[in-house]
């Protein structure tokens, strides 16, 4: 039953994890500095949330402590930065202005990672990293967009404001959808932007339900950096999937997979559970996840990193929501990225609390004591230093502190064929 697969997954994610590829001897270890000396350890303030219910008592449980001055852990809400950015002796839960790029607007987003594909020597939708799409405030993406449409006017689009979270204001439609005509001129200023987004018209489905997979990029240092990656879980949408009326392009509850929309009678799947729904309902060997999806999630939040060009300041993380959906050849797709991500209790899939308990360990110990974490100065290949299920993806000062080769995306990120399912 649910419960018993819930506490496999928990066991699968115990303590005997916590020195997976550690450095042995301090010859091996990563040249980290300490960036930041807190009046009091172990400690943190809330400010992301009015009420911290769950978060606060899960840390007071895992012996932290509620401090309103000087804390080890400063956590904010995305624009609360500027009045804290001036902290030395805490470490902020914000990486500062290249937050945006990451998981700010969309068209922050879409820009960043054009520009900095473009400057790689590439396009940034050659990499099918994202499914096409368009920023409409922007006249050549404008124009290109509806280049696209009347290349095949049946082509179906997710339309989402600028500004949309949760879903909310997201709708799905046809090239043909008059509600498209207003727009031709590229010339209409839109509030908050508009963005159309090619839909992925065949996804893989789970009891013929569309779903979308979560994972964590934590940005953990910005002076130097290192990056983390963190499995989610997945989201089944309300009602059967369906894209052949104008009934089912205007349900919502079809296409739309949100954190609001899980209930008791279809609970958050956790990647233990995913990988065996997947084998059973589609015959995907049982390592698809390790193989296909891992590799490419780690890769991509990689790239979103280096597009972000964050600035260099010490005492600074932050951690990103990262969606994701499948297609039916097992192709795997960057949905969007939220640089507001809710710590919260996500019941059925054994990370919570854990997930945030140990980030936030390995937060304060990289910023105040790193060489406790024995990161090493190189991973063995298949071998990725691990905090709890945290895993190092990235490590700026790695290889004996020398400067790192430049990272391309246009060849790290090459798109693969997918197996077919």
């Amino acid at each position: 039953n649910d419960v018993e697969d819930d506490e496999d997954e928990v066991d699968a994610d115990g303590d005997e994890e916590e020195d997976y590829g550690r450095a042995k001897t301090d010859a091996e270890l990563a040249e980290l500095p300490v960036q930041v000396k807190p009046l009091h350890k172990h400690s943190f303030t809330n400010l992301r949330t009015a009420t911290c219910s769950y978060l606060c008592e899960s840390l007071k449980q895992d012996k932290w402590r509620q401090v309103y001055k000087s804390p080890s852990l400063m956590l904010l809400r995305w624009y609360s930065y500027d009045r804290y950015k001036h902290l030395k002796r805490s470490v902020v839960s914000h990486i500062g202005p290249g937050s945006t790029c990451i998981g700010g607007g969309k068209g922050t987003q879409l820009k960043c990672r054009q520009e900095f594909a473009r400057r790689s020597g590439c396009e940034y939708n050659s990499l099918a990293v994202q499914p096409l799409q368009f920023n409409l405030q922007n006249t050549t993406d404008c124009r290109a967009f509806f280049r696209a449409v009347e290349q095949d006017p049946q082509r179906v689009w997710i339309r989402k404001p600028g500004n949309s979270q949760n879903g909310r204001g997201v709708s799905v439609l046809r090239g043909t959808s008059s509600s498209l005509k207003s727009l031709r001129s590229c010339k209409k200023k839109i509030k908050d932007g508009l963005f159309m987004q090619a839909y992925v018209e065949q996804p893989l489905l789970l009891e013929g339900r569309k779903f979308d997979v979560r994972t964590y990029l934590l940005v953990a240092s910005i002076d130097p950096v290192l990056v983390f990656y963190h499995d989610g879980f997945a989201r089944l949408a309300e009602r059967p999937f369906a894209l052949d009326s104008a009934e089912s392009l205007a349900d919502a509850k079809i296409h739309v997979t949100n954190a609001v929309r899980q209930t008791s009678d279809r609970p958050f799947l956790g990647f233990d559970k995913l990988a065996r729904r997947l084998t059973v309902e589609h015959g995907l060997p049982a390592d698809f996840l390790d193989v296909k999806f891992r590799p490419r999630a780690r890769e991509v939040s990689k790239m979103l990193v280096h597009a972000a060009g964050t600035e260099r300041r010490r005492g600074r993380f932050q951690v990103f929501a990262m969606d994701w959906l499948i297609d039916r050849r097992g192709g795997v797709h960057l949905l969007e990225v939220n640089g507001d991500t809710s710590m919260a209790s996500f019941q059925g899939t054994g990370l919570t609390p854990r997930i945030w308990t140990t980030m936030l360990d390995l937060v304060e110990k990289l910023h105040t004591a790193p060489a406790k974490l024995r990161i090493p100065r190189r991973q063995q290949r298949g071998r990725l230093f691990r905090h709890g299920r945290w895993e190092l993806v990235y490590n700026e000062v790695a290889e004996d502190g020398a400067a790192p080769a430049a990272y391309n995306p246009c060849t790290a990120l090459a798109p693969e064929p997918g197996p077919d399912v």
